[in-house]
């Protein structure tokens, strides 16, 4: 049995929506990395009728009914990505937090790396030497530390990632531990080493694992680890 993987839609915030009222989406490339590994992707839609961004609406609370629709959907999955996007909603930063909590497979892109750092207690800091690249090229070296999950993925202590983000950690977030820097020394990717396969990356893979194996492993080993019973 292939594995059925959510992929957290996201509320869409641009001007070509908004006539037609609150829009939901998965990107496309995300869609297509799950599929060429194996998996059969679906989209978790939330139930919450606001778009309550957790950057400006700081005190809200997802409501019971709302995190029981979550829950729901979730276990309809045997692994969760949330995907990137310019800013990050409440429920995502619940998905996250129950993925941890009950050790589901999860892989966080981009915003979503940042919606790990809200749930476990992360801030954040402008990213030095940022330098918005197109998502398909690569930007600068990412440098891989020894004995995380990352560096078992990947073999090795360097790869190349692409940068389209402004914002960065500024620690890492309780329950897990950096796994690889960018060229500044910031936070580049964090994971989770007492959990099945939790991994949050800043970059967005989706957009290099067609030419890049490094990138493609990190969905092929997402994948595999979903397919995989829980650990008693």
């Amino acid at each position: 049995m292939k594995p059925i993987i959510g992929i957290v839609a996201k509320h869409c915030l641009c001007d070509a929506c908004a006539p037609m009222g609150q829009t939901t989406f998965s990107r496309d490339e995300i869609k297509d990395a799950v599929i060429d590994n194996g998996g059969i992707p679906i989209a978790l839609l939330p139930s919450d009728k606001g778009v309550h961004n957790w950057k400006i609406e700081k005190d809200y609370k997802l409501s019971d009914a709302n995190k029981e629709v979550m829950i729901a959907q979730i276990k309809l999955c045997d692994g969760i990505i949330i995907q990137g996007y310019k800013t990050g909603f409440w429920y995502e930063v619940f998905v996250a937090k129950y993925c941890f909590e009950n050790d589901i497979p999860f892989l966080g892109i981009c915003n979503g790396q940042s919606c790990v750092g809200v749930a476990f207690g992360s801030g954040f800091k402008k990213a030095e030497g940022h330098n918005k690249i197109h998502y398909s090229k690569h930007a600068h070296k990412a440098f891989i530390k020894p004995t995380t999950k990352l560096f078992e993925i990947i073999g090795k202590a360097e790869m190349l990632v692409n940068s389209l983000h402004e914002n960065e950690l500024d620690r890492v977030p309780d329950g897990y531990i950096c796994s690889a820097t960018n060229e500044q020394g910031g936070i580049e990717v964090i994971e989770a080493p007492t959990k099945r396969f939790n991994i949050a990356v800043k970059y967005h893979p989706e957009c290099l694992y067609t030419f890049d194996e490094n990138q493609n492993k990190i969905f092929k080993v997402f994948i595999v680890a979903s397919r995989k019973p829980k650990r008693s």
